[in-house]
């Protein structure tokens, strides 16, 4: 089968600027990495890396008949290159990247590879990840499950412009899902091929942001804790009391609320519905508009 096919457009590689990016050379040194396909595509012992994973909270989803594979990059401008665009200081300092097994120094040395070889080679990079959504069709089909495949785990990079997504949901089944801070605009995917989900942070323009991915049927989502506390438990509590009571009033509008960490699905939301999820690490002691306080 000729994957190429779905690939729609291949970046210019960023190597040949390398030289004067005193930060991604200081940061491959410290990882031991070089900036070449072998060095970035396979493991010291010569093992091939993998571009698509999965996550605890991805897993979840295969009790609803569904199975995940999620991509996670080094966030933000920590290699040196900025795979989040609208990325604010809450998000970056808050990001999953500081937490659980991300955060383990193996696991940090293949988000870093990941990066750099989407930076330094997205042809190799692409034609892997076709690869290896193929390769996934195949086992979702033994599996019995839905295939979903979340792209941005740290990034929010428009995968849209590079692959054809349309295509190979057509030819596969496979969904893709998202959660962005880009603004929205007209050229998507159709939302049953691509679901994104708009993150609410501190900028003041968030919500305004927020309100025109609602109008056109997309979900948002929104970070809460309880006033005053920052232990999880209360940020549970918190997520739990706006859920249960099925809105929160915001923005100047009633938005019903869904449960944003009993799975992953979020291509299964409700239109227009506001997604909750509770702090978690360095979330619970934000004070930033980045984390919804809510009343207990």
């Amino acid at each position: 089968m000729n994957l190429s096919k779905y690939i729609t457009r291949v970046p210019r590689p960023k190597g040949a600027v390398l030289a004067t990016n005193e930060h991604a050379l200081r940061v491959l040194k410290e990882q031991g990495l070089e900036p070449t396909i072998q060095s970035l595509a396979f493991t010291s012992k010569g093992a091939m890396r993998s571009l698509l994973g999965s996550s605890k909270k991805t897993e979840k989803g295969e009790k609803k008949g569904y199975i995940t594979k999620v991509m996670y990059l080094y966030p933000h401008m920590r290699t040196g290159y900025n795979v989040c665009p609208f990325a604010t200081p809450s998000c970056s300092k808050d990001c999953l990247v500081s937490q659980g097994n991300l955060t383990y120094p193996t696991t940090k040395r293949a988000l870093i590879a990941r990066t750099y070889l989407w930076h330094f080679h997205p042809k190799y990079f692409l034609e892997k990840l076709m690869m290896e959504i193929f390769k996934f069709h195949i086992e979702s089909q033994w599996s019995g499950k839905i295939p979903v495949i979340r792209l941005n785990g740290t990034s929010d990079i428009r995968w849209h412009k590079y692959i054809d997504m349309a295509a190979i949901h057509r030819d596969t089944g496979i969904r893709f899902y998202d959660y962005t801070k880009f603004p929205h605009n007209d050229k998507l995917p159709p939302r049953e091929v691509y679901s994104l989900t708009f993150s609410i942070s501190e900028d003041p323009l968030s919500w305004e942001r927020a309100d025109k991915w609602l109008q056109h049927g997309y979900s948002a989502a929104v970070v809460v804790a309880a006033d005053g506390k920052n232990n999880l438990k209360s940020a549970r509590a918190a997520q739990q009391k706006v859920v249960d009571r099925g809105y929160l009033d915001i923005m100047g509008r009633r938005l019903r609320t869904i449960h944003g960490d009993e799975d992953d699905l979020r291509m299964l939301d409700r239109k227009g519905g506001l997604v909750v999820l509770y702090a978690k690490g360095k979330a619970l002691s934000e004070q930033s508009p980045f984390v919804h306080r809510i009343q207990l």
